[in-house]
């Protein structure tokens, strides 16, 4: 009877075994495979809107022919409005692919690099760093995950944005632009892209490096179809034109107008690949109350997650960023 009964106890762990590799296989995230589709469907969605825009025009152009001189006016600055529109989507038509993968090689000449370093550093030197700070939420978040349903929860910036680190930031007492993630930036010719230099020691929570490409796997797991995330869908189809890697150092975020602090409106967070190696249609259940490793100085360890009653952010041992200016 043992005999069998360790028999038995092997076809159980063999097939334990095989559903855990089914369940590995069936779902696992697919940038590669992901992203040559994105790059179409926004192709696609240009070419529609330069259609509409170029009907409108057509439209417009007949009003300012036949509308007598009170109304001609109105025409006239509707159709100058339809002309900005066309320039703006054929110029990003012109770029190419939202996404575009170059070698380090293929970066332009005569880039100008900033790093801030004129910048006064923040806060008082003498301060003491340490200790524990105690507060209470009025109501505890429906889920800890960064996005997707239930994410834009009042407890995201304690465990997200008001701590991770971007490609860049503002000074909070000059409003000039200071590194983060990006040790360097450099405007491109164009007066709209913006290329960013990371810095070699940044790293995630669990000691994982941040490279370029994982500001791609940002606008994945938000863009694709395996989250409902209308306002982000929206937001990184319009408001970024085109993102592009040099090797695994160097992102050039390209938006579709010039402003002033263009790298400010160009930086954004990473996001870890190998956290999201399980990424797909199940994402809202499987990560519900996973905390990704991220640029933080602080993160939350499974633990310290005691649902209904509190969440405990401890500090990072080994921070990347300990000893940086800022």
């Amino acid at each position: 009877m043992r005999r069998f009964s360790l028999i038995l106890l092997v076809i159980a762990v063999a097939l334990g075994s095989c559903r855990r590799a089914d369940d590995e296989a069936a779902v696992s995230a697919d940038f590669e495979g992901w992203y040559p589709q994105y790059n179409r469907y926004i192709e696609q969605w240009l070419a529609e809107q330069v259609a509409l825009e170029v009907s409108e025009k057509a439209r417009l152009e007949g009003e300012v022919a036949s509308a007598d001189a009170g109304a001609k006016s109105k025409f006239e600055a509707a159709l100058s409005q339809v002309e900005r529109k066309l320039s703006r989507l054929r110029s990003r038509q012109e770029l190419g692919d939202y996404f575009a993968f170059f070698e380090a090689a293929d970066l332009p000449t005569g880039l100008v690099w900033e790093d801030g370093s004129e910048q006064p550093e923040i806060g008082d030197p003498a301060a003491l760093k340490g200790g524990t700070f105690r507060y209470f939420i009025t109501s505890f978040p429906p889920t800890i995950r960064p996005f997707g349903p239930n994410s834009n929860n009042s407890f995201r910036g304690e465990l997200y944005d008001n701590i991770e680190v971007s490609l860049i930031d503002l000074h909070p007492e000059t409003g000039e632009i200071i590194p983060g993630v990006a040790k360097e930036w450099a405007m491109g010719a164009d007066g709209k892209t913006v290329f960013f230099r990371l810095d070699p020691d940044a790293t995630y929570s669990d000691g994982v490096g941040v490279q370029a490409v994982d500001f791609m796997w940002f606008v994945y797991l938000r863009a694709s179809d395996n989250v409902v995330s209308p306002w982000f869908k929206q937001y990184l189809r319009e408001q970024r034109a085109r993102m592009a890697v040099y090797g695994d150092g160097i992102l050039a975020v390209t938006l579709p107008d010039a402003r002033p602090k263009l790298p400010y409106f160009a930086s954004f967070r990473p996001s870890p690949p190998h956290f999201y190696r399980e990424y797909g249609p199940d994402y809202k259940e499987r990560y519900q109350w996973q905390v990704p490793p991220s640029t933080a100085a602080y993160t939350v360890v499974p633990e310290d997650i005691v649902k209904g009653v509190s969440i405990t952010l401890s500090r990072v041992e080994d921070w990347w960023a300990a000893d940086k200016k800022f």
